[in-house]
């Protein structure tokens, strides 16, 4: 095995198990915590400069675009 395999499989191994670790802690996240942080990023993607936004209309990937920008008026 060369040491750029190696590499890549010491990697790979290392983001399925950050990955695994992540999940595990967000399983265990008090609901209510849930429920408010994806009411404030909901919110969020229909004020400011969104303010029109039927919030009805509004894609799950949208709401993340929109997250990740500043909301600047």
């Amino acid at each position: 095995m060369y040491a750029g395999e190696l590499r890549f499989w010491v990697y790979l191994w290392w983001r399925r198990t950050r990955e695994r670790i992540i999940l595990g802690v967000v399983w265990r996240l008090p609901r209510e915590l849930v429920y408010w942080a994806a009411i404030r990023v909901g919110a969020h993607a229909t004020t400011g400069m969104w303010g029109a936004t039927d919030p009805s209309r509004v894609s799950f990937m949208e709401v993340l675009k929109r997250w990740e920008t500043p909301n600047e008026r």
